[in-house]
């Protein structure tokens, strides 16, 4: 999972893959304490467009190599001082997520992300049958491949999947948690 945030006069990006890294929760961990809005402390407009393209470089070097520097770290970018430096992020134990706390989540867990209607699958197939999925897709619905490592599948709705050959979908265009389990329940089960 590729993470970005600004707030203030700071930037961060991040890449994790749990179980092989920390992951996002273990980053930032659920609290009721609501942490600073950009509302209360504002954000520095050019700070969002740097992080945005340093993290559409990161996803392409990851997409195509599966490789960086950055994973499983943090890299904070000061822009009042024009600073820089990376954190490396700890799994923790006590995280429901990818620590040594049972999870109670299900398999398929959606994250819902700020864009309406969109939802991502960390684990929605097993990256071994990429191929297989593609060739399976159900008829009536258009396949686009985008390179080697994304294929678009257009269903009738309007409803957009992005499936990525390490396992993963992106649901665009859909109302609710279950319209976007409903848009990949054609998928086979992760084993």
């Amino acid at each position: 999972m590729l993470y970005t945030g600004s707030i203030g006069w700071e930037g961060m990006l991040g890449l994790f893959r749990s179980p092989e890294t920390a992951c996002l929760e273990c980053l930032v961990p659920r609290s009721s304490d609501e942490p600073p809005s950009c509302e209360v402390v504002g954000v520095l407009g050019a700070s969002t467009s740097v992080i945005g393209s340093l993290a559409a470089v990161e996803a392409v070097r990851w997409l195509t190599k599966e490789e960086s520097s950055l994973l499983g770290k943090l890299l904070v970018y000061d822009f009042e001082r024009l600073t820089s430096y990376t954190v490396p992020v700890k799994r923790r134990t006590s995280c429901q997520t990818c620590g040594s706390t049972p999870s109670t989540v299900p398999r398929r867990k959606a994250i819902t992300l700020r864009g309406v209607g969109e939802y991502y699958l960390p684990r929605a197939f097993d990256p071994a049958t990429y191929s297989r999925v593609l060739a399976e897709v159900p008829k009536g619905l258009t396949v686009r491949r985008r390179g080697s490592s994304v294929a678009l599948v257009v269903l009738p709705e309007g409803v957009t999947l992005a499936l990525f050959r390490k396992g993963a979908v992106l649901i665009k265009g859909v109302g609710s948690l279950r319209e976007a389990e409903k848009a990949v329940s054609w998928l086979p089960p992760k084993l």
